[in-house]
């Protein structure tokens, strides 16, 4: 395993700290890793900061990994705020997209975490 999830439960919601490298070979592990954690810990919102991993995204890749994010029962999380590095922005664009036309609602941030925050903890209702 070349990763390593840290987790930790405040203000109301579930954050997980990746570091390490993006399993390209296998990336079901890790979905399902950090997937376990959040059913641990009472399903509460999650947020998931990737600012240190390294990792190499693709098209394929991405639309790839969205798929195993929805088979792997993330489709059933009101909210996934990701913390992430500005210079994957188009790729993480590219995610966001496919992952919501498999259900589920990614939404990344890169320099306010506290946005995320803000934006995982809104009411749905609140929501636009």
């Amino acid at each position: 395993m070349s990763y390593v999830l840290t987790c930790s439960s405040t203000e109301g919601y579930l954050r997980i700290r990746v570091s390490g490298i993006w399993p390209s070979k296998k990336p079901e592990d890790i979905i399902a890793d950090i997937y376990n954690l959040w059913t641990e810990h009472q399903n509460q919102p999650l947020m998931i900061d990737i600012r240190i991993m390294e990792d190499s995204p693709s098209v394929f890749s991405d639309y790839e990994n969205a798929k195993l994010f929805a088979n792997a029962g993330f489709y059933l999380i009101k909210r996934i705020a990701v913390l992430d590095d500005v210079g994957r922005r188009e790729a993480n664009n590219f995610f966001e997209t496919t992952a919501h036309n498999r259900g589920m609602r990614f939404r990344f941030f890169y320099s306010d975490e506290q946005e995320a925050i803000s934006w995982l903890l809104t009411k749905e209702q609140e929501q636009t």
